[in-house]
């Protein structure tokens, strides 16, 4: 049962713990490409493949469905396996791929496929993070680590990420090092679920064994 703590106690608690801050550097290389592909997917169809700006707004539908269907799909393998750190890192390691698949199309349609999926490992890596949050963090500081986690992976990303690919862009005059810079992050990411996927085993553990011993009690 969760006692109350104030802010500055679950700030220290989460200061002093490298899973959680583990968990922020994903939120942020993962979400900092879906806020890449937000912010620049428009720019990218009319600027580099010449896509009329009625065709790009209809080839955005795609993708985001793509992101609902992995949020739940990645949501129900999660609950079903219970290793949602091994369903966060298999969409990671997927995303990538997908990812630079994109700028190697060469069919308005191939396009589009390969952004919805790697749109859709995004969203099924940014649900499988998200949920493990409460999965491994104690009670008393589930709203300090998600508000923290909101605000420096997911508001850190949003900031950086589309100023990083426009500054490339301008750079190169292409979107292509910038999409692949944050596409190699999901690689990056999908490496550092490893050690949080040892402290969800050892939770699992533990919960399991103490579910066990209140059985054996009643």
């Amino acid at each position: 049962q969760a006692r109350k703590l104030s802010f500055r106690e679950g700030f220290g608690m989460l200061m002093k713990d490298g899973i959680f801050w583990s968990q922020c550097l994903v939120a942020f290389l993962v979400i900092g490409l879906y806020f890449g592909i937000l912010t620049w997917l428009p720019g990218y169809l009319i600027q580099e493949r010449g896509y009329t700006i009625l065709h790009s707004g209809i080839y955005l539908i795609l993708p985001f469905m793509g992101g609902f269907a992995g949020a739940v799909a990645a949501g129900t393998v999660g609950d079903r396996l219970g290793q949602r750190s091994l369903v966060g890192m298999v969409c990671c390691f997927l995303a990538c791929p997908s990812m630079i698949s994109v700028l190697y199309a060469d069919s308005p349609l191939t396009i589009i496929l390969w952004m919805t999926f790697t749109v859709f490992f995004i969203t099924g890596a940014i649900n499988s993070n998200g949920v493990l949050l409460f999965d491994l963090q104690p009670p008393e500081t589930f709203g300090t680590a998600l508000g923290m986690l909101a605000g420096i992976g997911a508001g850190s990303a949003g900031l950086v990420s589309p100023v990083v690919i426009g500054y490339l862009l301008d750079l190169t005059g292409s979107f292509f090092w910038g999409f692949t810079i944050f596409a190699l992050g999901t690689l990056l990411s999908g490496l550092i679920f490893i050690p949080i996927s040892f402290r969800e085993k050892r939770i699992r553990g533990e919960k399991a064994a103490k579910l066990a011993l209140v059985q054996a009690q009643t």
